[in-house]
């Protein structure tokens, strides 16, 4: 049976104890400035870093913050980093419990990946790990987690992943990634990739926006589909490419005119990212050349 991932506006009310894992890569000083602001707000919140004692304690600076909930807590997150602080979970275990589980998770043990650092914290990954698994494969990962909620930073709700006890007998089958979970966490970073662009998209090339931060992802998404058949795509590859198409149109490669590059970009003997910059540079010289007639005329 697969495991039923909804889509939630806001945080349901839980009878488990509710947990924060914040990312301190997007959320700098975040243990010492909600520390102060709980202080200052009358609450008070266990707090764990969840490097401590690992092989990254030496970057624990950075590392994933497990602390207990409030909403005070998870407002304060929200207007620090808005929806990219980490993720939120219930589960009626004690810190020290939940400390072990989530180390056990993000200590990677894959098969060539060993001792690699999965950040099961961030739920975008956490999101394309687990959507195409079954409900026993998903128990696995979530063990005594009864719900997963995971911020989406494109529509700003949440992913909500519920775990109904079904008993995770063998953990050992968590240390190597099924074919499911390699492919989203190749989805993961694509899925970052677009979301990143956006702000490429809008800064640079405000008349090809789709008019909003959900439309233009979707559009950015379109484009490194279009981009993948070409070769590896990443951040760099993707804004070129943003860039040829807002200055060439979203057909440039079946214009005619372009005919030249459009074959450039099918030739596999260079690298992509060596293909788009010349490509790149056809398309802002051409651009310049249309604006220059267009004045003169």
């Amino acid at each position: 049976m697969l495991n039923e991932i909804s889509r939630i506006e806001s945080l349901l009310p839980t009878e488990s104890k509710r947990w924060i894992v914040i990312d301190r890569a997007l959320v700098p000083d975040a243990e010492k400035l909600l520390l102060q602001y709980a202080m200052h707000n009358d609450f008070t919140i266990e707090v764990q870093n969840l490097f401590f004692k690992t092989q990254w304690e030496a970057v624990s600076d950075v590392g994933p913050l497990l602390v207990s909930y409030h909403d005070k807590a998870l407002q304060w997150l929200i207007d620090q980093a808005g929806w990219r602080f980490g993720l939120v979970f219930d589960a009626n275990a004690s810190i020290n419990e939940l400390y072990h589980y989530w180390v056990t998770r993000i200590h990677c043990q894959h098969l060539g990946f060993e001792n690699e650092l999965l950040r099961f914290y961030d739920p975008v990954v956490v999101y394309h790990l687990l959507k195409d698994n079954d409900y026993e494969r998903n128990g696995v990962w979530t063990e005594s987690i009864s719900d997963l909620w995971l911020p989406n930073m494109v529509d700003k709700t949440y992913w909500h992943i519920a775990n109904d006890g079904y008993p995770a007998d063998n953990t050992e089958i968590i240390l190597s990634f099924n074919d499911a979970e390699w492919q989203g966490l190749t989805d993961a970073a694509t899925y970052c990739i677009a979301y990143n662009l956006t702000d490429h998209l809008k800064t640079y090339f405000p008349d090809n926006s789709r008019g909003s931060t959900e439309a233009d992802f979707h559009y950015c998404q379109h484009l490194l589909q279009e981009l993948q058949q070409y070769g590896d795509i990443s951040e760099k590859t993707g804004a070129l490419y943003i860039n040829i198409v807002s200055r060439l149109g979203d057909q440039w490669s079946e214009n005619p005119q372009h005919e030249k590059m459009s074959q450039l970009l099918s030739d596999g003997s260079r690298s992509l990212l060596e293909r788009l910059r010349d490509i790149n540079e056809y398309a802002f010289a051409y651009c310049n050349q249309n604006i220059s007639q267009e004045l003169s005329s």
